[in-house]
């Protein structure tokens, strides 16, 4: 039997639903990556990964109404035992289920332990412009820090609010400053005349990344990723800038609530023991 792994959401959580893959593939099971509401709908930027990474997987891209409607039904109704939903627990049960369609984010490195440096090795960004490895050539040879400031939707959903607030950006910048000598903060945010007005008000050194927009806009996780240390917002997307750091001395801070709608148990394991978390 072949399970459908359902796409969705930005290239953060992409990356999590590949790392389900690759765990699921490493257990012998049939699988594939649908990606078909994920293009149709692209409320990002469509299906990534095959842009940014050289990811090896069995894609379906089935844009026929049929299979367009199934999908929408499914997730909507989870009909007749075909959909199985990710519960926003450690779902171990996802691993054991005969369900055809599977669907969520399933965010936390719990999940691909057993194959945690084939998902490293896989997210090895490529068509890297010129910009940006100028941009990257600079930071290794400071002490760089990512700044990940999303607002947006954060601002009146529910679920985010009040979590990465100014006063956690403060007390984070305020740990780096006290940990690390002369860093240099580099801000990546999908409202930079805010930031940049908060990030003045903090009197550090500072630079805006400003040129990776829409199609582009995965780079700005490279950039992350190369930084010497970060700060994260309660993101998929910067989760993984500061998971693919590979600096040994990375001080990672991500914020103490992930999620409002989480469990004590699910929100403990969202982000590594090893960060420090305000």
């Amino acid at each position: 039997m072949t399970q459908n792994l359902i796409v969705c959401g930005g290239i953060g959580n992409q990356m999590f639903l590949y790392a389900m893959y690759l765990v699921m593939k490493q257990m012998g099971k049939r699988v594939i990556l649908d990606i078909s509401q994920c293009n149709h709908l692209r409320t990002h930027n469509g299906y990534e990964l095959s842009k940014a990474f050289a990811v090896e997987a069995q894609i379906l891209d089935n844009e026929s109404l049929p299979h367009r409607f199934l999908l929408r039904f499914m997730v909507e109704y989870c009909s007749f035992g075909l959909l199985y939903q990710d519960t926003y627990e450690l779902d171990q049960p996802v691993f054991k289920t005969r369900r055809p369609f599977i669907r969520g984010f399933f965010q936390s490195d719990a999940y691909f332990q057993s194959c945690r440096e084939e998902v490293i090795s896989s997210f090895k960004f490529r068509n890297i412009s010129d910009e940006n490895g100028l941009f990257a050539k600079e930071m290794s040879e400071i002490n760089s820090v990512s700044l990940h400031i999303r607002r947006g939707d954060y601002l009146t959903n529910d679920r985010y609010t009040g979590i990465c607030n100014e006063e956690y950006y403060r007390r984070a910048v305020g740990y780096i400053i006290d940990k690390v000598p002369t860093p240099h903060f580099y801000i990546f945010s999908d409202d930079l005349p805010w930031a940049s007005q908060f990030a003045a008000s903090l009197g550090i050194d500072y630079r805006i990344v400003d040129f990776n927009r829409n199609e582009n806009s995965w780079q700005d996780m490279y950039l992350m990723s190369q930084c010497r240390h970060n700060i994260l917002a309660n993101s998929s997307f910067s989760w993984w800038g500061a998971y693919l750091n590979r600096h040994e001395d990375a001080i990672r801070i991500a914020p103490a609530t992930w999620d409002n709608y989480d469990s004590p148990q699910y929100n403990a394991i969202r982000v590594p023991q090893s960060y420090i978390r305000l």
